[in-house]
């Protein structure tokens, strides 16, 4: 469950972060790791990302997806939620 709001939560500021960079009207910002690092928000991945994951939920492998979407999303920031990697399935 832990698993689930922390993608809920990165995701979230991601998407706030990715709102104010397609307002500023720089395209190439949307993608750019940087952009999201400089203003202490997480990199999420695209197969990370709520929106991926809720288009996902009815899908016989959800268990995969979201153990996916939490290595992509720990991978990408080199981070550990409580200093251990967390599972799905």
């Amino acid at each position: 469950m832990l698993g689930l709001i922390f993608l809920k939560y990165i995701s979230d500021a991601f998407e706030e972060r990715q709102k104010e960079l397609a307002a500023e009207g720089d395209e190439e910002a949307l993608e750019d790791r940087d952009e999201y690092i400089a203003e202490n928000v997480f990199w999420v991945p695209k197969v990370a990302r709520w929106s991926h994951i809720q288009g996902a939920a009815k899908q016989p492998t959800i268990g995969k997806i979201l153990d996916d979407a939490m290595d992509e999303a720990g991978v990408a920031d080199g981070a550990y939620v409580l200093g251990k990697r967390m599972r799905i399935t």
